[in-house]
């Protein structure tokens, strides 16, 4: 058992560890992800297929049925919605929606021209 310490020698384990502490610190860093605004304004037709896929249990597949259109017609509006509502994952996609109807100048369907 080593005996008691000195005020110096405690400060110096003090020190010691807290190095330790910093150095481990550093090398779990990780850069927080970047986070993404939305870029621009959802279609009718993107806007229906992610609301559908965010309020139900329905496959991708399901949804394309559902539409009468082809399961990578609904790929490609999923993948075009995530991108402008900034999100990666279906998981992320109601609240997404919610968060940009409640905001002004977000993403909000397209007029149909």
């Amino acid at each position: 058992m080593i005996g008691p310490l000195t005020v110096d020698e405690a400060r110096e384990q003090i020190n010691l560890r807290l190095r330790e502490i910093d150095e481990l610190w550093a090398a779990v860093q990780v850069e927080a992800p970047e986070v993404r605004r939305p870029t621009g304004r959802l279609t009718e037709m993107e806007l229906q297929v992610a609301r559908a896929a965010a309020w139900s249990t329905l496959s991708f597949p399901e949804i394309a049925r559902e539409r009468w259109v082809s399961v990578n017609t609904v790929r490609s509006q999923i993948k075009s919605a995530y991108g402008k509502l900034g999100i990666h994952r279906r998981a992320d996609l109601r609240s997404a929606l919610l968060d940009a109807e409640r905001i002004p100048g977000d993403p909000q369907p397209e007029a149909a021209a």
